[in-house]
């Protein structure tokens, strides 16, 4: 019945994503930003491979819209797709708390949670503030941890999955690229518990991935005015240099949080994610999906303050790995270290 009742709800909870996203689909923006990745997959064939439609993107923000535009009939249901495959961050989240063995509930409430996320579904109606990077970034939070399975028999294909992943939502959004310091440390913890061979397969094909976004930013480069001119005036063209980096932390956080989330799923959010890190056997079993979800909020927090650009929709592209992590923290069967319990006997 555990077997079967997760399908189920990672089913359900596609279907209720769906639901919730194509809602407003006819207010979804269709302007430059939103029709770019599609014209452009459009006009791809054998004989021409376009640019991305944005310089600061890469070649699979307008990749993955290639089967879409050939599936879709009018603008319309183009869109519709988009949406729905925009969905799959929640059962994709679902899914990842069920092969790290948070049981059905918790994979249930990971797939309720992102279906839910307002933010979510906002990203997708006004595409430029993510484009597909939640999504993709959720499939390699869920390729992480099948591979962080002690039973795992292809481990060196699901880190290789989730190392392409990686680099495809760095494609659609520039700050998914801070993901890059999550994934680096999951790849390190995977490798000390489990040898080094499977994560060289996943480096070797996310570099392979990166080839294109190399040539690409290679091209940038070659601006004529210097290399710190030519890659400052792509990197910072939406930065906000009037306002502060602590400024710029405290309104992402505000708008992502307080106003998004709520006060009280906030608290939850930060509870699980607590419980996680709190409960010593836990801890140490998820240590690899500890190190990619927290290390990939902290890039993304990284790059943007660098770059002085940083907003609540930025916040949104790692939202599948902390759901995730708060799932897996709500789960029960919580140890806590054992410096604590010494700590309390002896207090005792």
């Amino acid at each position: 019945m555990r077997r079967a009742l997760t399908p189920l709800l990672a089913l359900a909870s596609w279907w209720l994503a769906a639901r919730v996203r194509l809602g407003p689909l006819d207010t979804a923006s269709v302007g430059s930003d939103a029709l770019g990745q599609f014209l452009a997959a459009w006009s791809a064939g054998w004989r021409h491979l376009p640019h991305p439609p944005n310089p600061e993107a890469g070649p699979g923000l307008w990749l993955l819209a290639v089967p879409l535009v050939h599936a879709a009939p009018s603008l319309r249901e183009l869109f519709a797709l988009r949406f729905v495959a925009g969905a799959l961050v929640a059962p994709a989240g679902a899914l990842a708390v069920a092969a790290a063995g948070g049981g059905p509930a918790a994979a249930g409430l990971a797939g309720l949670w992102l279906a839910l996320d307002p933010g979510l579904a906002d990203t997708l109606l006004v595409a430029f503030r993510g484009y597909g990077a939640p999504e993709l970034l959720a499939g390699a939070t869920l390729a992480l941890a099948l591979a962080a399975r002690p039973e795992a028999r292809r481990r060196g294909r699901w880190l290789a999955l989730a190392a392409v992943l990686a680099v495809l939502a760095s494609d659609q959004h520039p700050l998914a690229a801070g993901a890059g310091l999550g994934l680096a440390a999951a790849f390190a913890v995977l490798g000390r518990r489990h040898g080094w061979r499977p994560v060289a397969w996943g480096l070797a094909a996310g570099l392979l991935a990166l080839l294109p976004r190399l040539w690409l930013t290679a091209r940038l480069l070659a601006c004529g005015a210097g290399w710190r001119e030519c890659l400052g005036r792509v990197a910072l063209g939406s930065a906000e240099p009037e306002l502060g980096r602590l400024d710029l932390l405290r309104r992402a956080f505000h708008d992502r949080f307080a106003v998004e989330h709520g006060p009280a799923l906030t608290l939850v959010l930060a509870a699980g994610v607590a419980l996680l890190l709190l409960g010593s056997g836990r801890r140490r079993r998820h240590a690899a999906l500890l190190a990619w979800g927290l290390g990939a909020a902290a890039g993304v927090l990284l790059l943007g303050a660098s770059i002085h650009t940083l907003r609540a929709y930025h916040l949104r592209i790692v939202a599948a790995p902390l759901v995730v992590l708060a799932a897996l923290g709500l789960a029960g069967d919580f140890t806590p270290p054992s410096r604590f319990v010494r700590a309390a006997v002896f207090s005792v």
